[in-house]
C-alpha cells in the first residue's frame, strides 16, 4: 500500500536500500509497451492528472537506461528547481530594477543555475558512480580520441557550467544602464533602434545617435549573450564534446512535473532549455516530459516529431473499442496489486493471498478489482490510499 501512495519521486526501495522498481513495476500495458517506448531516442511526452504513475514510468525507465553503457538520463524535478529560485533572497540593485524586474530576473537566472547544477549532479553520478569499470572505457576509447582522466573529466566539467553560469548572467545591470543612456540620447536615429530582450519581454529599448559608437559596441555584445539563449546550445555543445570522450552517444533528460510551473515560467523554460537542445542537438539531447492534461505545452518544437502517451484509462485504451476500455483498465488494476502482492508476499500463492486480504465470502475477487477500478479510475497512487483507508477502517478493526 505504501509503495502505491507516494507523491512525487519517492524511491522504492527494500530494507537492504536496493531499488525495487523492476520487481514492482507495472505498465499500463502487458507487455510494457509504454517503457519500450521510453526507450526509443526521440522525445517522450506522458500526460495524466496527479498518481497516474508519470514518476514511476520515468525512474523505470531510468532504471533500464542505467544498465547501458553508451547513455545516461539525467531528472530534472522542475517544481522543485523553481521553487527553491522563488525562495532565495539574494536581492540586486534597487535603483537599477523595479521590483517587478528584479523578481522576473531573478527567478529566470536561478531557476536556470540550479538547471545547469541538475544536470552537473546527475551526469557526475550517473557517469562515474554507476559505472566502476570508467578505466576500461578510457582503454577502449576510439583510437582518434584523447582519453581523459576521471579527475580532468570533473574539472572540465565543472569549467564548463562555471563558463556557463557566469558568463550568461553577467553585466545585466550595465544593459539596464545602456538602456538609460539611450534613452536619453538627445539625437534620434530610427535606423539605430537598440532592444534587447529578457524573457520574451522586451526590457530595454531606445534609439540612439551615430557618433555614440561605444553604446553600439557594447549593445552588440550583451544582446548576443540574450540572443544565445543564455548559451543554452553552445554549452550543451560543450557538454556533448566531453561526453564523447568516454563514449556517451545519448543524454536523456526526465522532466518531471513540469506541469505546476504558471503558464508564462513554463513557456519560458521550454522556449530557453527545452526547445534549443531539442532542435539544435542532433538528436544528442532527448527528452522525457510529464504533464497534466491540460498544462502541456511545448513552443517552437514540432509536436508531430515527438512521442505522447496519455496515461488516464479512457485515452491509454480507448483504441480498443469503448466496450474494451473498462476490461482493460480493470485488468491494469489486478496486474498492478498483484505485482505487489507477488513481491511482498515472497512468491506466495496469489489466490491464497488475495482471499485472506479480501473477503470474498460474498464477493468474488474480480468484484473488488472492478469496485476498486470505479472508485479510483485506475490512478495508482489513488488505489493506495483507497486500500490505505480500508485496512485502517476495516482490517485493523477485524
Amino acid at each position: 500500500v505504501e509503495s502505491l501512495k507516494r507523491h512525487q519521486r519517492a524511491e522504492l526501495v527494500n530494507d537492504y536500500n536496493e531499488n525495487l522498481i523492476e520487481e514492482l513495476y507495472t505498465d499500463p500495458y502487458e507487455g510494457n509497451s509504454v517503457l519500450n517506448a521510453m526507450l526509443n531516442d526521440q522525445t517522450t511526452l506522458l500526460i495524466g492528472r496527479k498518481g497516474s504513475g508519470k514518476s514511476t514510468i520515468i525512474n523505470r525507465f531510468q532504471h533500464e537506461i542505467r544498465k547501458t553503457k553508451d547513455k545516461i538520463s539525467l531528472y530534472i524535478d522542475v517544481r522543485t528547481i523553481y521553487s527553491k529560485s522563488k525562495n532565495s533572497s539574494e536581492i540586486i540593485d534597487e535603483n537599477v530594477f523595479t521590483p517587478e524586474e528584479q523578481t522576473r530576473y531573478f527567478i529566470y537566472q536561478n531557476f536556470i543555475s540550479k538547471v545547469i547544477e541538475e544536470i552537473k549532479e546527475e551526469i557526475s553520478k550517473n557517469v562515474f558512480e554507476k559505472n566502476k569499470s570508467f578505466k576500461q572505457k578510457i582503454m577502449n576509447l576510439l583510437k582518434d580520441i584523447t582519453p581523459i582522466s576521471e579527475e580532468n573529466f570533473i574539472t572540465e566539467l565543472d569549467s564548463i557550467l562555471e563558463k556557463s553560469i557566469n558568463g550568461s548572467f553577467k553585466d545585466v545591470t550595465k544593459i539596464k544602464n545602456l538602456s538609460r543612456k539611450c534613452s536619453h540620447s538627445e539625437t534620434e536615429i530610427d535606423e539605430n533602434t537598440l532592444g534587447v530582450t529578457l524573457n520574451s519581454t522586451s526590457v530595454i529599448s531606445g534609439k540612439i545617435s551615430k557618433e555614440d559608437t561605444s553604446l553600439i559596441s557594447e549593445a552588440s555584445k550583451f544582446s548576443q549573450i540574450f540572443k544565445k539563449e543564455f548559451e543554452i546550445v553552445d554549452f550543451a555543445e560543450k557538454i556533448k564534446k566531453l561526453l564523447q570522450k568516454i563514449e556517451i552517444k545519448k543524454v536523456f533528460i526526465c522532466l518531471d512535473d513540469c506541469s505546476e510551473l504558471d503558464q508564462e515560467a513554463l513557456d519560458m523554460f521550454v522556449r530557453t532549455i527545452v526547445a534549443p537542445l531539442h532542435n539544435d542537438s542532433n538528436g544528442f539531447f532527448r527528452f522525457k516530459i510529464s504533464f497534466y492534461p491540460d498544462r502541456n505545452t511545448l513552443p517552437d518544437i514540432d509536436r508531430s516529431k515527438i512521442d505522447t502517451y496519455m496515461l488516464d484509462y479512457y485515452h491509454l485504451y480507448k483504441s480498443s473499442g469503448a466496450d474494451k476500455v473498462e476490461e482493460q483498465a480493470i485488468s491494469y488494476v489486478k496486474r498492478l496489486i498483484r505485482q505487489r502482492i507477488k513481491y511482498y508476499f515472497n512468491g506466495n500463492a496469489i489466490s491464497d493471498i488475495e482471499s485472506t486480504l479480501f473477503d470474498t465470502k460474498f464477493m468474488s475477487i474480480d468484484d473488488y478489482y472492478k469496485l476498486i477500478f470505479y472508485i479510483a479510475s485506475s490512478i495508482p497512487r489513488n488505489i493506495g490510499k483507497v486500500l490505505f483507508y480500508a485496512e485502517r477502517k476495516s482490517i485493523s478493526q477485524g
